[in-house]
């Protein structure tokens, strides 16, 4: 296996992903080191990361039925975005890939990202902040895809390591997945949406990989989780941070009006009025006005993020009636202000399901520590969970608890708009003792 992962020779394609985005690291930034773990997670490891079971055969049909077409045809169906073609070495790679079964391409895996995962765990030892310092209306953030490709690199690891036994190193490999998840994501709103995504995708394996889980495991994946939750909540530290994005958008809007238009949709706004009419009111007007303008687009945004904020310290479940609505009588205040916010509402429903989820998963942990500990269930989750961990904020009641034949499942009752929130134990297979 060794010899096949090693024939498989890296294509890092593209931009330098920490160069471009840091032309000057100083080593002090754990994003630095993601950044590096990104790169590396591109090209090959990302092809064998997303390999499924019969690519190489499809990949290859594909390809001949490409070269069967006539030139023109293909050449227009290419410029036309309706068919691919597919590097000979790509198809290659996934024909290799079909000889493996799922952990044979997992251990592949595993060992083409070992060096990419020990940049994730040193970015995890590091204060982590976002490294751009300056904001502009077209700041991409090419990185995140590749994060969170870096997810199912965890997956991987952490499946070969409970495939082998490793039972706390499979544990460790989650736990770092999800302090990763949720340590980029204090920059901006996508960016939180796209640590929500990584700690989901990790908090589903959990619930697959729980019944492997050792004690020392489930004690660091509980320390872990904790982590995922801190007292505010993340997306009010990244909301505002997006005001720092407001700010400078403010700034250019006002050097070049413009560029307005870039704001706008082809639907009307509840006035009646084309948001083309605005984009041109704004292109009109004259530097003082434009300055003018700009305070008040600035302090509405300061308004709405405070009031957002407010909400978060405010128990998830009044989160769900959507994010505040602040109207300054101006409409072309309210055009801008409203076209450079985030989509709020939707966002406070991912953050408080994703913090339930989370306090689910801690207390599950809680749970199989204490069953190696005693080699029974407890009677009631308060045995085997701290009492400042029991409480419930999307209920306003405690975390549930039941037992099941073979295992447990701990939840929350959820509301209207979540559901049942669960994650549920299977003791594996064993002709061993009754254990998890």
């Amino acid at each position: 296996m060794v010899v096949l992962a090693l024939a498989l020779s890296m294509q890092f394609g593209g931009q330098d992903l920490l160069r471009s985005i840091v032309p000057r690291p100083t080593g002090q930034n754990g994003y630095e080191e993601y950044l590096k773990a990104a790169q590396l997670g591109r090209g090959d490891l990302s092809l064998i990361l997303s390999h499924r079971p019969g690519d190489g055969a499809r990949l290859r049909e594909e390809k001949k039925r490409l070269a069967a077409m006539k030139p023109e045809a293909r050449q227009k169906a290419i410029d036309e975005g309706e068919v691919e073609e597919i590097p000979e070495r790509t198809i290659q790679l996934h024909e290799r890939l079909d000889q493996l079964d799922l952990l044979g391409v997992r251990r592949v895996a595993a060992e083409q990202g070992a060096k990419a995962w020990l940049f994730v765990e040193a970015g995890n030892r590091k204060p982590v902040f976002e490294p751009r310092t300056e904001l502009k209306l077209d700041t991409l953030y090419p990185e995140l895809a590749s994060f969170k490709g870096l997810s199912r690199l965890a997956v991987a690891r952490s499946y070969v390591q409970f495939a082998d036994g490793q039972s706390t190193q499979g544990a460790r490999t989650l736990a770092e997945g999800l302090r990763f998840g949720s340590r980029i994501s204090n920059s901006t709103i996508i960016s939180r949406l796209v640590g929500i995504a990584i700690m989901a995708i990790l908090n589903a394996e959990l619930d697959r990989s729980l019944g492997y889980v050792s004690e020392a495991g489930a004690k660091e994946l509980a320390v872990a989780l904790g982590e995922c939750l801190p007292a505010t909540p993340q997306l009010s530290t990244a909301v505002a941070s997006e005001h720092r994005y407001v700010e400078l958008v403010a700034k250019q809007l006002e050097a070049e009006p413009n560029l307005a238009g870039i704001l706008g949709s082809d639907e009307e706004d509840e006035g009646g009025k084309d948001w083309k009419d605005k984009a041109r009111q704004l292109e009109t007007m004259g530097p003082a006005q434009r300055r003018q303008l700009m305070v008040r687009v600035l302090e509405a945004s300061r308004t709405r993020i405070r009031e957002l904020q407010a909400l978060m310290l405010r128990p998830e479940a009044e989160w769900f009636e959507g994010g505040p609505e602040v109207r300054s009588g101006d409409g072309l205040v309210d055009w801008i202000s409203e076209s450079l916010a985030p989509v709020f509402g939707g966002a406070l429903e991912v953050e408080a399901r994703m913090r339930t989820q989370l306090r689910v998963a801690r207390a599950s942990t809680r749970v199989v520590a204490y069953r190696w500990r005693n080699e029974r269930l407890p009677d009631r989750l308060a045995d085997a969970v701290p009492p400042d961990e029991l409480h419930d904020p999307l209920t306003g009641g405690d975390l549930q608890f039941q037992a099941l034949p073979g295992g447990f499942r701990v939840f929350s009752k959820g509301n209207q708009k979540t559901g049942e929130i669960a994650l549920i134990y299977k003791r594996p297979n064993s002709s061993g003792p009754d254990l998890p």
